[in-house]
């Protein structure tokens, strides 16, 4: 859980809506569903990123196998 301690994000969210939520600090275990709610935000916002990247690849692909 050492990432969890060290993830910026987290204590952010926790400061600004932790009371709002009732938790009241990262050994709480109710933390760790607002973890996952970030971690999905950014995968969500990331996903146009990793979708360029792998389309990209494939294409390189492609041409490969066409060659």
């Amino acid at each position: 859980m050492r990432f969890v301690r060290d993830f910026w994000g987290l204590h952010w969210v926790l400061d600004r809506w932790g009371r709002d939520w009732q938790i009241y600090g990262l050994e709480d275990w109710a933390s760790l569903a607002a973890f996952l709610l970030l971690l999905q935000l950014i995968m969500f916002f990331a996903s146009p990123l990793v979708n360029g990247i792998t389309r990209i690849q494939e294409h390189a692909a492609d041409v490969y196998g066409w060659k």
